[in-house]
């Protein structure tokens, strides 16, 4: 609208307004010939007194740069504290393989620790093993897993001197042998193949020369004091210590284990201290699958004397 306005409060007309406008064009166009004006004197750039930064400025950058670097150097030091054992190098501890799996892995049977279990471990330089599984998994399962990685190579090669030794004790005559149209075959082998495979994975740890029985291996129950409450929080605070200085990540994968956040949280924090190549998986069902295998085979195998 048009309408004119009396008093202080009063609407601008058209004819104020054109004039402002034309006030402000005309400031323009002055303003465009001082401009142009100092160009054609060579006054292209800022004077020095009005480029140079201002000392306040200045320091305020310098004091905002300085407290970031102290933040960056207090979380490196944080960050620090909590992947090494540096000044409680009594936390770093891990027990022996032939403790973990003593009567069949009867550690495994439930996750209830005390002063007794926490004796099981000791200070080590180093852990060989860092086990990674879930309490609520059956123990049996667990025992197949763990003697399947650590005992099966071992037992692969006692297994082959056995045999060797047993077929030429058998082709000598002194054990009992089935006679065949093609070849015979010793009735000893057949009966005491799997049974004696099956004892080499099952207690292969205790035999005199088996080294993997002195292997340290990080189990949570019996690496961290599950009484002493300030231990408690010091070990989990440190759970990331524990994972670097493991040579290797042993998880016991389940359908549950990727839905636990502990168990999620030490895969994430192993991956982010060590290669990939430092991990191994394995499903629990593959180790009952194989031993399922073996009894069949072993049945299949005396059925047919």
């Amino acid at each position: 609208g048009d309408g004119d306005g009396d008093g202080d409060g009063a609407v601008p007309t058209w004819e104020a307004s054109a004039q402002c406008i034309g006030k402000a064009a005309a400031d323009g166009a002055s303003l465009a010939s001082r401009s142009e004006s100092l160009a054609s004197m060579g006054m292209r750039t800022l004077p020095s007194w009005l480029a140079r930064p201002s000392p306040i400025g200045s320091r305020k950058l310098l004091g905002q740069e300085a407290r970031r670097k102290t933040k960056h150097q207090t979380l490196d030091r944080q960050v620090l504290e909590l992947v090494t054992f540096t000044g409680c190098e009594h936390l770093k501890r891990a027990s022996r393989l032939s403790q973990v799996l003593r009567c069949h892995g009867k550690i495994f049977k439930h996750s209830a620790g005390s002063a007794a279990t926490y004796e099981l471990s000791a200070p080590v330089e180093t852990i060989d093993a860092f086990i990674s599984h879930n309490w609520s998994v059956p123990r049996h399962y667990k025992f197949l897993t763990l003697v399947c990685y650590f005992n099966f190579d071992r037992a692969v090669i006692v297994m082959a001197v056995f045999t060797l030794a047993l077929g030429i004790v058998t082709a000598g005559g002194w054990l009992p042998v089935v006679p065949e149209k093609h070849y015979p075959w010793g009735v000893c082998g057949r009966v005491l193949w799997a049974p004696v495979f099956a004892v080499l994975l099952f207690y292969g740890r205790e035999l005199p020369f088996a080294a993997c029985s002195g292997r340290a291996v990080f189990l949570d129950k019996t690496c961290i004091h599950q009484e002493d409450k300030d231990i408690m929080k010091q070990s989990i605070e440190r759970l990331g210590a524990f994972l670097s200085h493991s040579d290797r990540m042993l998880i016991v994968y389940t359908d549950v284990y990727l839905q636990k956040l502990w168990t999620v949280y030490e895969v994430a924090a192993f991956l982010s201290l060590q290669a990939t190549d430092r991990m191994t998986v394995i499903p629990v069902i593959c180790p009952a699958v194989f031993f399922m295998a073996l009894l069949v085979g072993w049945v299949g195998s005396i059925l047919i004397l």
